[in-house]
């Protein structure tokens, strides 16, 4: 089903009914808000910014040979 789909992206217990939650990198969340395809759909009540949430988790490095 998809609720089953979306459940393996984000947590959709916080999802209004016909909507569906989507997780992002803070980086690509940024990105997003400023297109103004996205503003608009803000100011629309069509989408809306949920916020931070989930585990905060730092960057690392690996080192491939």
């Amino acid at each position: 089903s998809d609720s089953e789909v979306m459940s393996g992206f984000a947590d959709q217990s916080r999802a209004r009914p016909g909507h569906a939650l989507i997780c992002m990198h803070p980086v690509q969340a940024q990105l997003f808000m400023q297109d103004r395809r996205v503003q608009r759909l803000l100011e629309l009540g069509d989408i809306s910014d949920m916020g931070a949430s989930g585990l905060l988790a730092s960057p690392t490095a690996s080192l491939r040979t």
